[in-house]
């Protein structure tokens, strides 16, 4: 309707507009990629259906002013396992280096070291930080150490493996799980902490005794942290599972799993025809088992691109348009189906009962 030609967006985002059913929103001439690495397969089923309009992805960390590698994506750039963040833009140099600051040869990873005019000059009264990621480049000037772990191919391209430390990125944002971490053990209650992404979403794993229910663990770590950096979900545990060398065992850690967290409102079943609709659409976007009446859809681990879906399916159910802003107005299912019942009271014909609709 406004004849945007081209936008960016961050691939989860993305996804979760398509997996919303909003495939009309990719723009007239072009689509944008950047914030967080790009599957390849997402990366390739754009391509397929782009047609003669543009795919590209984009790579810069924000110390270096964001943009400093871009490529378009083609079939023929696609062959890899992953997609690769490109070459050097202009006045910029991007270098693939060993422990020892020495050039790697194609094909064998490294550490991403930027240069050129972008690049910044520390971070606010924080010399330490400074030190450790900003270093004397050997053309002159200042190079950034980004942590990012690449190779660069043989056609020149630059490939994202993953990172050398622990710096996670969801749903675009850049967060340290040992900022999550040292917040919750701040908690009186909490002896212990992991935080692991899982499907762009933050898994917190707690030992600790009487620990308290989701809406308070949320509102204690939200009252210390941006809201991105809140878990969607807690985990409890007796221990937390270690190697044989006393390193962290991943594998041993539980999924999510299915099963209704502990809230502070009871399990109340639905009890109108609109409330067994929400509830479904919201076990089946979450992969609860059972959603109850009073039950908040971020303290059971929803987030933004989540909400895409579930609007979309409530508007698909009612054949009815909802806007994403009434599931954050109205996080709970009864709240919401009252919403909803409120509004369509316009189109019900006169004297029919809402709840007697079938969608």
């Amino acid at each position: 309707a406004n004849a945007i030609d081209y936008v960016k967006l961050v691939p989860s985002h993305l996804a979760g507009l398509l997996d919303a059913g909003l495939e009309h929103l990719v723009p007239a001439r072009g689509l944008l990629l950047g914030g967080e690495a790009t599957p390849v397969e997402l990366a390739r089923d754009l391509v397929a259906a782009a047609g003669d309009r543009v795919v590209a992805n984009h790579y810069g960390p924000t110390e270096t002013t964001i943009g400093v590698a871009a490529t378009q994506l083609t079939a023929d750039v696609l062959t890899g396992a992953t997609t690769p963040i490109g070459s050097a833009l202009p006045n910029t140099s991007l270098h693939v280096l060993d422990a020892m600051l020495r050039p790697v040869p194609i094909g064998v990873p490294g550490e991403l070291y930027v240069g050129g005019a972008g690049v910044a000059r520390g971070y606010r009264a924080r010399p330490d930080l400074t030190a450790e990621r900003f270093v004397a480049g050997a053309e002159g000037g200042r190079w950034y150490r980004t942590g990012d772990v690449v190779r660069r191919r043989p056609d020149g391209l630059i490939e994202f493996l993953g990172r050398g430390d622990d710096q996670v990125k969801v749903r675009g944002y850049r967060i340290e799980p040992a900022e999550i971490v040292a917040v919750l053990t701040g908690h009186p209650a909490i002896s212990a902490a992991v935080v692991l992404p899982s499907e762009q979403r933050l898994v917190a794993y707690l030992v600790g005794a009487d620990i308290p229910d989701v809406a308070a663990l949320r509102a204690y770590v939200g009252a210390r942290l941006p809201e991105y950096m809140i878990p969607a979900v807690f985990i409890e545990l007796d221990a937390i599972p270690l190697t044989g060398n006393g390193k962290l065992n991943r594998a041993a850690l539980p999924g999510p799993g299915t099963e209704r967290p502990d809230l502070a409102d009871s399990y109340v079943a639905p009890r109108t025809p609109t409330e067994e609709l929400l509830a479904g659409i919201w076990g089946e976007v979450l992969g609860i088992e059972r959603v109850g009446v009073h039950d908040n859809f971020f303290e059971l681990g929803g987030h933004s691109l989540l909400a895409t879906q579930v609007v979309s399916r409530i508007r698909a159910g009612l054949d009815a348009e909802l806007a994403v802003a009434a599931l954050f107005d109205h996080p709970t299912v009864g709240a919401l189906a009252e919403e909803i019942r409120r509004a369509l009271t316009g189109v019900v014909a006169e004297g029919a009962e809402f709840d007697e609709f079938r969608f």
